[in-house]
C-alpha cells in the first residue's frame, strides 16, 4: 500500500505510518522500529493501548481528547492532529472562540469574519 501511495502521489509528502493499540498485554508484537524498517517508513506516531480511556470515550460518546486529554493516547491524538494539519501549536480555542495565549486560530477563521 505504501508503494502504491508513493507511486500514485509522487509530488506529495511521503506517507506517514501511525501505529495504534501498541502494547496490548498478552499479544505478541513486532517492535515499532522493526515494523517501520520492513515498510521503509519510520513510524510518525505510536498510539498506546489504553483500554480505560478508549472504553470511557466509547461509552460516553466522546472523543479521546475529551475523555482523557492528559493520557498518553490523548496526547498522541493531539500530536497526530498537529502533524496532519502541519501546525505546531494546539488548536484549542479559549473563551468565546478566541485563541488563547500560546494557541493558534484556525486557518479558516478569516473566511468567517463579518465584512463591514
Amino acid at each position: 500500500m505504501i508503494d502504491l501511495i508513493r507511486q500514485g502521489r509522487p509530488n506529495d509528502a511521503p506517507p506517514r505510518l501511525v501505529l495504534n493499540q501498541v502494547g496490548v498485554p498478552g499479544r505478541p508484537e513486532i517492535p515499532a522500529k522493526d515494523f517501520g524498517a520492513a515498510l521503509g517508513v519510520h513510524p510518525s506516531l505510536v498510539i498506546p493501548f489504553e483500554p480505560k480511556v478508549f472504553g470511557a470515550a466509547a461509552n460516553n460518546g466522546q472523543m479521546i481528547l475529551d475523555a482523557g486529554g492528559k493520557s498518553k493516547a490523548g496526547e498522541a491524538f493531539q500530536t497526530l492532529a498537529q502533524i496532519v494539519s502541519r501546525r505546531e501549536l494546539p488548536l484549542i480555542a479559549g473563551p468565546k472562540g478566541k485563541a488563547g495565549k500560546g494557541e493558534s486560530k484556525s486557518m479558516f477563521s478569516g473566511l468567517f469574519k463579518k465584512k463591514s
